[in-house]
């Protein structure tokens, strides 16, 4: 469903975006979605995502650290060069999160 509505916004999004052509312009969207997630539905009423179907089993929780290593590279190579490219970590909270 989390996909199915995400599809429809970028659709929105292309079809009422002011730049011509838009469609034919686009190579690649990227979504990024390392987070937990909370499913509530009418009136804020808690909904199961587990087989046990119990209202408190409605999180769904994001705890994937395959990437330590990766991600300490990363966080190196950015510090070692703000010279070069500015400070790029800045925009993401000053470092990269192995999730």
């Amino acid at each position: 469903n989390i996909w199915d509505k995400t599809c429809i916004a970028v659709g929105h999004i292309i079809q009422n975006c002011q730049i011509e052509n838009i469609a034919d312009k686009v190579r690649g969207i990227g979504f990024d979605a390392t987070c937990s997630l909370v499913v509530i539905g009418d009136k804020d009423v808690p909904l199961s995502v587990s087989p046990t179907q119990k209202a408190s089993h409605n999180i769904i929780l994001w705890m994937d650290h395959r990437a330590i290593a990766q991600t300490e590279y990363l966080n190196s190579m950015a510090s070692q060069n703000v010279d070069k490219y500015g400070d790029i970590l800045s925009f993401v909270g000053g470092k990269i999160a192995a999730e």
